[in-house]
């Protein structure tokens, strides 16, 4: 799930003024420069909350693009391997993406569409969701990937149950 962030602002900004800089430049600066150089592998606009308060967005939360949800769906897919290479332990995959009921279909950051209450399909998917709508779906199984971006809250309550449904029935 999310937190609000309560008491977590801080912890950035300490650091920012840590490095004796209390707008936290030095942090931002050095990931700006390595986007403008093409060194980070981010799209120069992957952090909407900097460009919007020229300042750093500290306390939580990811600022991801289209693509960067797909690759994590990748990683799943690949049960932690990425380009050849384990980043993430095959155990650690499996675990934090099995169906489950328990707590409403929610564990480890991942949902599975019990949670929407539906029964469990044929070939499972699981899936993230993110605060203004996006939704990232992998369903491994199928070897599907997909992802949602959106804007509002309000508009995304059945898109994992559509992606499920996709998955099974046209892959």
């Amino acid at each position: 799930g999310y937190s609000d962030g309560s008491g977590r602002a801080d912890a950035g900004c300490s650091n920012s003024e840590a490095q004796g800089d209390p707008q936290g430049r030095y942090r931002a600066d050095e990931v700006h420069d390595a986007r403008r150089h093409g060194q980070s592998g981010l799209p120069g606009d992957a952090d909407p909350q900097l460009q919007k308060h020229h300042s750093p967005h500290s306390f939580g939360g990811l600022s991801l693009t289209m693509l960067d949800l797909a690759k994590i769906g990748r990683l799943y897919l690949n049960n932690g391997v990425w380009n050849g290479k384990r980043i993430v332990s095959e155990s650690w995959i499996k675990q934090s993406s099995a169906y489950s009921e328990d707590n409403e279909g929610y564990h480890f950051c991942w949902y599975n569409t019990s949670s929407v209450g539906v029964e469990k399909p044929e070939y499972p998917g699981f899936y993230a969701m993110g605060i203004r709508g996006q939704v990232l779906f992998v369903n491994p199984y199928k070897n599907v990937i997909m992802v949602r971006l959106g804007l509002r809250d309000d508009t995304y309550a059945h898109i994992p149950y559509l992606f499920e449904q996709l998955s099974n029935y046209f892959f």
